[in-house]
């Protein structure tokens, strides 16, 4: 692999994906010669659970294993779970296309399998170019994290100066999509009470009069749209007001993004609201359980306290067939920092919620880490909801809301159809909401 002179390059975590062993073995040797650590699977399913336990930097499959797409299904796979884990293809029989869907899904480069001297050149290029791209994400996560402990738990000065990085980086080229989508929900909690302003500006910049028969209008129409409307507090109450205003606009006029996306800070403005007063008591006495810490520690395993295999497959079972919208990583990052902060912890948005609803309000039961079964019984005390299935709905309502307003994952949110079911969603998941007890 490329260095300068005299320089030993920085060892490299390379998982192997295939399902010949001979193929492997070579390949391993070949990479240990080259400073790598090689891990090794034999198909999607072991290549998914060695990512999870032993975080490698950079992955290698082949495209034919059980099946002549599962190379291609891994990476989308990976893509969904891991997006800043590097993908390398080789394969011995993929066509073009094969290769272009591999890029399109998210490899870093797409390689010929042939005589395993002949292409080591081409792979360690590749390897060189991967771990260089997992570094700088590393770096740029890192960064973000930071911005997050300020975000959420420094004084309000304090936070008005990280503003100016965030949007900076929101504009710097080559950022990946998921890095940008998490720097812009951060930006949104940090400038939440600008941002309702903003969209409270944007109604009234429609040429819409807000008068007392306006209001009142708008009221009328969010009662008979959702029967929870008049239960709800005074802050909802103003963000669904302002988003009604906006989407009616939407109708008359030529689309507009910025509308579109204030509309969507509005109406996830309100769920947020309604959702955090609903929630707040039940969230304050969890934190100040010791239990619950004990039971966060039976989710986690290993030295580098990844979420354990049976909590990730508790968790895909759960949600097969729905819009989580959550990675693993979401779940253990909402894990660790409640473990860090423990009383002093805020939930960091809608998703945060969601994952605190699916695993502490409602009765299941899991195989642990350190007893044969752990049994959770609704620590979070949640009430109302008659069926496990509402409260599984309502966890996956929340992480779609904030999912759904992220222009950085949801470009189309400026077509008023989209809107439109970002609208329902909110009303769905106020009307859940309001049952709570």
């Amino acid at each position: 692999m490329s260095q300068a002179r005299g320089e030993q390059p920085a060892r490299r975590r390379v998982l192997i994906v295939d399902d010949n062993k001979m193929y492997r073995e070579a390949l391993r040797r070949s990479l240990m010669l080259r400073n790598c650590d090689v891990l090794e699977a034999h198909d999607m399913e072991d290549a998914l659970e060695r990512i999870e336990l032993d975080s490698p930097e950079i992955v290698i499959t082949d495209l034919q294993m059980r099946s002549d797409t599962e190379g291609l299904d891994l990476i989308k796979a990976i893509k969904a779970q891991y997006p800043l884990l590097p993908v390398i293809l080789i394969s011995a029989v993929g066509t073009f296309e094969d290769g272009a869907l591999a890029q399109k899904y998210g490899a870093s480069s797409v390689i010929a399998k042939g005589r395993i001297e002949e292409e080591m050149q081409q792979i360690c290029r590749a390897i060189d170019r991967a771990h260089e791209e997992y570094r700088r994400n590393e770096e740029l996560r890192q960064r973000l994290r930071e911005a997050a402990e300020i975000v959420d738990y420094r004084p309000e000065e304090q936070v008005r100066e990280v503003l100016p990085t965030l949007v900076k980086f929101l504009s710097e080229e080559g950022i990946p999509a998921s890095l940008r989508a998490e720097a812009y929900n951060l930006y949104v909690r940090a400038s939440t009470d600008r941002l309702r302003q903003e969209s409270r500006d944007a109604a009234q910049q429609t040429g819409l009069i807000l008068t007392e028969s306006v209001v009142a209008d708008i009221d009328r129409l969010l009662s008979e749209a959702l029967a929870c409307y008049d239960k709800l507090d005074e802050e909802a109450k103003e963000s669904l007001r302002c988003a009604e205003f906006l989407y009616r606009e939407q109708k008359r006029r030529p689309q507009s993004l910025d509308l579109s996306r204030n509309m969507g800070f509005s109406y996830c403005f309100a769920a947020e609201s309604e959702v955090k007063r609903k929630l707040q008591r039940r969230i304050t006495k969890l934190l100040g359980k010791p239990e619950t810490y004990a039971l966060i520690e039976e989710f986690l395993e290993g030295p580098q306290r990844k979420l354990s295999v049976h909590t990730r497959q508790h968790m895909l079972v759960v949600m097969r067939g729905r819009e989580w919208d959550v990675t693993a990583d979401n779940v253990r990052q909402t894990f660790l920092r409640m473990l860090e902060h423990q009383e002093r912890y805020k939930p960091d948005g809608l998703k945060a919620l969601g994952i605190i609803v699916l695993f502490f309000g409602r009765e299941y039961t899991i195989v642990g880490t350190r007893t044969s079964k752990v049994f959770v019984g609704n620590p979070l005390s949640l009430k109302g909801l008659e069926t496990e299935q509402e409260i599984i709905r309502f966890a996956e309502l929340l992480a779609q809301l904030q999912h759904y307003r992220n222009p950085y994952i949801h470009p189309e949110i400026s077509e008023l159809e989209k809107v439109s079911v970002l609208r329902q969603r909110t009303f769905e998941c106020l009307m859940l909401a309001s049952r709570v007890n």
